[in-house]
């Protein structure tokens, strides 16, 4: 599966990168990867936030209501990227009517679908290391006095700070190679590597395309490693 699933493909997509290497410049390729970086960066950032607060407080308050919200909310994963995008800009039109706000083909707009596709990713790990980890020492600090902020700070994030690392490389991986939502949210002229990739394909330009898409493989092939790493040294 390795040899004829990644090995053999790659080594084609390079041989057509080489082919079209003077595509470099035309489709402006470090640009392409600084904004594909930008999105995927802000958007594990903003996932894993979310995901820790949210997470956090169904564990140490044991609510209900919260837990069953989050579950509804990690339903985003399970849904196509294209009807994220489609529930986003009717919020946000609706938003726009009711209240004025103008967000629509704005960068917020994509950060928030980004949130909402890919919160299940951040949170499932990050949940099960709070009730893992974290669940025993919480009572003992309620028992001690300690607020919640004090117990999120001094007990739990240094007790899942791995966990959170890897939940936000998980989320840098997939917002990488997202082409849906980026396609339908995305501001005007703003481009990313897959947009690039999907736009030189539906040209016939595959040959050409092999580029942004070789260089979407190197972007996440590195997390790709640390994460098979740290999943080896656990077990």
């Amino acid at each position: 599966p390795v040899l004829f699933g990644f090995v053999v493909p790659v080594i084609r997509m390079i041989s057509w990168a080489w082919i079209s290497k003077g595509y470099f410049s035309e489709i402006n390729v470090f640009e392409l990867t600084l904004n594909t970086l930008m999105v995927a960066t802000v958007a594990s950032i903003l996932t894993v936030f979310l995901s820790i607060i949210l997470g956090f407080s169904s564990k140490y308050f044991k609510s209900r209501s919260l837990n069953a919200s989050n579950r509804l909310a990690s339903t985003g994963y399970s849904t196509p990227g294209a009807v994220v995008a489609m529930g986003a800009l009717i919020l946000i039109g609706y938003a726009s009517n009711t209240f004025g706000i103008l967000l629509s083909g704005t960068m917020s707009l994509l950060f928030f679908a980004y949130t909402v596709r890919f919160f299940a990713v951040a949170y499932h790990p990050i949940e099960s290391g709070f009730e893992k980890n974290c669940e025993e020492l919480n009572n003992a600090s309620k028992t001690l006095g300690a607020s919640p902020m004090r117990s999120l700070f001094s007990v739990n994030l240094p007790l899942i700070k791995n966990i959170i690392v890897a939940a936000g490389l998980l989320v840098f991986i997939d917002a990488t190679k997202e082409l849906p939502l980026t396609l339908i949210l995305r501001p005007f002229n703003f481009e990313t590597l897959a947009t690039a990739t999907f736009d030189l394909s539906n040209q016939a330009q595959i040959i050409e395309s092999s580029i942004p898409s070789l260089f979407i493989i190197f972007l996440t092939i590195i997390p790709i490693v640390y994460l098979n790493r740290r999943i080896g040294e656990g077990r």
